[in-house]
């Protein structure tokens, strides 16, 4: 509405598109990696936003804007990767989650089993041609931050001396340490996240590979010239402030950058002392970095124009916006996370390692093998240490972000059919007019005509249409490990994941029993041991019936810890509850006091509202949300009791009837409750109304007697797994504490 105003001079119509009249064209690959701790525009995802409810619902604004772009445009050729490859080939079925086994036998050649070569000829050296140098120089990718900074560090290590060694003479052997400056004391503690990724501490050397995270220096845009954030060269000088007076006239040492918060000074240390604090460790007056991509006028005279001075940059607090950091926005990159290299082409080559990644399962995790497999120009430039078995590959298909991937390339491709007829031309006409291209640029640039193998590859690229669907070479793999024919994905992935705890304990000692040490009940149901392995929960799961579809759902947000999934899915898949009940609520109920409920804050129009906007984003349907306490005829805290009443009355009648058989005072409230309706029953004190009759009957009956449902050995067989499975802290679960919650 401003451009408009400032455009046109008049105010804008009431109608005006969501862009106000503006093209805007969208381009992105969904195969790649979603938006860190944001929410993807494709539907069906999880709302990830942190930012509270006003940022969730411009997400899902977001969304509903991106759902009315009609034109789409496929881009299907590689450029990347040049020339037939089967490496590349593999990449493509990679995109898809759609790999064979001879993909995975394929990278096998390239493993190698160590970061650097340990000795020549050994399995750490890359011996097939067009590896050589290899370790020495590609770039490594790593799923996570930490192992990044470990392997950075290391590179950083090498290069300098001993601690308390005598100093080296040439430069290249240096390295500093900067402090970042702050105008306020309280961004001192603060992290890079709050500072666009400006680090409280930076180690730099001569010589060491790094990476701009900045779009704009010396208060020019960069992205034009080939600097952006992301961009990645090698350090050449580092260069300190001469104390030269301020051109403020204000009798203090003046920058080139004109930064009043960085200050001057050189780097100092005691000898065999580290250098700590801002005067020891000063902000450099720039650092000259080689940028092969730098597309700009020289900066420097006589020397070489890719040589680039990085400035002081400084960065507001997005909590505080008064507070500012002050110091050189760049990191070390001989090794980055896969998200960070995004975008990036590694002309050096790269290695993609896996080894201690904290986290379970990272090829699960939709688009990042994808990103990581796809950096490097060609196969004899890529090399991967510590691989993830086939079946992490395969767990990616089935996340959430997978179907909707899958759900939004076939509309895609629908719409790209109908712009191709909108235009007058279609698949076929579009194919040739590749065809040609490729013929022209292959003669201008290798002066031959492309092969029937270049030209096949073409038509294969352009041709593909959706998702690949899981390969032939999978599901024999799959059947063969999970021993069953035409077993599914998701069996095979289950069982092999469960499969690798039972292979550890196998030359272990075996634990020691968890049944109750007491009498009662022990010969009718006396397990072993706690059953909190991974097989244990995995069976658990499918014993009490809970659905593949929910099942799949929670091991993609726990990144398949089997333990982890079976809290999720007894928590209804609420991560924030399943958290808070792993913490708190077992002591609660554990516990021989009942707390005081503020039941005012647990049923006002907040929380009504929140119940409203989830069950219409999860299950895309209207809800009725009802408060129905947590009082049910004599009892308290019968939150659970009052709901499956409720339920059973307003769905299922005749199962509350079968389950509450007992005096004629229970058929009774049952009849008047199944009369009048649960939302009716809704009003009211419930320890008179029917309602809360029916719920203090099914709680006496699933607990409240020695004949207990809970205490049945065919129930107690199936629940106990699930109880105990819960151990995630505190004491092992025993029998005892079973049966105590069940009376509690």
């Amino acid at each position: 509405r401003v451009l408009w105003r400032e455009n046109f001079g008049t105010s804008p119509p009431e109608d005006i598109a969501p862009f106000g009249g503006i093209g805007v064209v969208l381009m992105g690959d969904f195969a790649q990696l979603p938006p860190v701790l944001a929410t993807s525009v494709l539907p069906g995802t999880p709302v990830n936003e942190a930012g509270g409810a006003v940022a969730r619902a411009m997400a899902l604004a977001g969304r509903q804007t991106f759902a009315g772009f009609e034109d789409v445009i496929r881009l299907r050729r590689i450029h990347r990767q040049k020339g037939v490859d089967a490496f590349k080939e593999s990449t493509m079925r990679l995109r898809d989650v759609a790999i064979t086994q001879e993909d995975y036998e394929l990278w096998k050649t390239h493993e190698v089993d160590a970061l650097h070569e340990t000795a020549p000829g050994s399995a750490s050296a890359c011996s097939w041609e067009g590896g050589e140098a290899l370790l020495q120089e590609a770039l490594v990718l790593v799923p996570e931050n930490a192992a990044a900074g470990k392997i950075n560090g290391k590179h950083l290590a090498a290069r300098a001396p001993m601690h308390g060694a005598e100093p080296p003479a040439s430069a290249t052997g240096v390295v500093v340490r900067i402090e970042a400056r702050h105008n306020d004391p309280r961004g001192a503690n603060r992290t890079a996240d709050d500072f666009q990724q400006l680090r409280r501490a930076l180690h730099l050397c001569v010589g060491a590979k790094v990476m701009l995270t900045m779009n704009r220096i010396w208060g020019v845009p960069t992205v034009p010239l080939g600097l952006m954030n992301g961009a990645r060269g090698v350090v050449v000088a580092i260069v300190y402030g001469t104390g030269a007076p301020s051109t403020a006239g204000d009798g203090r040492a003046g920058r080139a950058d004109g930064s009043a918060i960085a200050g001057t000074g050189v780097p100092g240390a005691k000898h065999g002392s580290l250098p700590r604090g801002e005067d020891a460790c000063p902000v450099p007056e720039y650092v000259v970095v080689h940028f092969p991509g730098y597309k700009g006028p020289a900066c420097f005279h006589d020397l070489p124009k890719t040589w680039v001075p990085v400035p002081c940059a400084e960065v507001r607090s997005k909590r505080t916006q008064a507070v500012v950091r002050a110091t050189i926005p760049l990191r070390l990159a001989w090794a980055l996370t896969i998200h960070k290299s995004q975008g990036i082409t590694a002309q050096e080559g790269a290695i993609v390692s896996f080894d201690g990644c904290r986290g379970r399962a990272p090829v699960a995790k939709l688009g990042l093998a994808f990103v990581a497999w796809t950096r490097a120009t060609s196969w004899s430039r890529m090399a991967f240490h510590k691989l993830p078995p086939f079946a992490d590959f395969l767990a990616a298909r089935l996340t959430r972000e997978f179907s909707a991937r899958a759900d939004f390339e076939h509309k895609a491709d629908a719409l790209f059919v109908k712009l191709l007829e909108r235009r007058g031309t279609s698949h076929e006409a579009l194919v040739a007019q590749h065809e040609k291209h490729l013929q022209a640029t292959t003669f201008a640039q290798q002066g031959r005509n492309p092969t029937e193998a270049e030209v096949a590859d073409l038509r294969r690229m352009l041709s593909t249409v959706g998702v690949a669907p899981v390969s032939d070479s999978a599901s024999r793999y799959c059947a063969q490990q999970s021993g069953r024919k035409g077993a599914g994905l998701w069996s095979f992935v289950a069982s092999f994941r469960a499969e690798k705890p039972r292979k550890k304990r196998a030359n272990s000692k075996p634990a020691a029993g968890a049944a109750s040490s007491r009498g009662g009940g022990a010969a009718d149901f006396a397990p072993a041991a706690v059953p909190s392995a991974e097989n244990e929960a995995a069976q658990t799961m499918v014993d009490m019936g809970f659905k593949e579809a929910d099942i799949t759902r929670a091991l993609e947000q726990v990144s398949f810890n089997f333990g982890r999934a079976l809290v999720l899915l007894l928590n209804g898949l609420d991560a924030d509850r399943s958290k808070y009940d792993t913490l708190e609520r077992f002591r609660r109920h554990a516990a021989k006091t009942v707390r005081r409920v503020d039941s005012g804050k647990l049923g006002d129009n907040e929380v009504t509202t929140q119940y409203s906007q989830r069950a219409r984003s999860e299950f895309n349907f209207e809800p009725l949300v009802l408060d129905l306490g947590q009082y049910a005829g004599r009892t308290t805290g019968a939150c659970f009791w009052l709901c499956l009443a409720a339920g059973l009355a307003e769905r299922a009648p005749h199962v509350l009837a079968q389950t509450l058989p007992g005096s004629p005072e229970e058929r009774r409230a049952v009849e008047q409750l199944c009369d009048v309706g649960a939302r009716a029953s809704a009003v009211g004190d419930h320890r008179r109304t029917p309602l809360g009759a029916v719920a203090e009957a099914l709680r006496a009956r699933f607990c409240g007697s020695e004949s207990a449902v809970l205490l049945r050995p065919d129930v107690k067989a199936r629940v106990y797994n699930a109880f105990a499975g819960l151990d995630i802290r505190g004491p092992a679960r025993t029998e005892q504490m079973y049966a105590r919650w069940v009376e509690k």
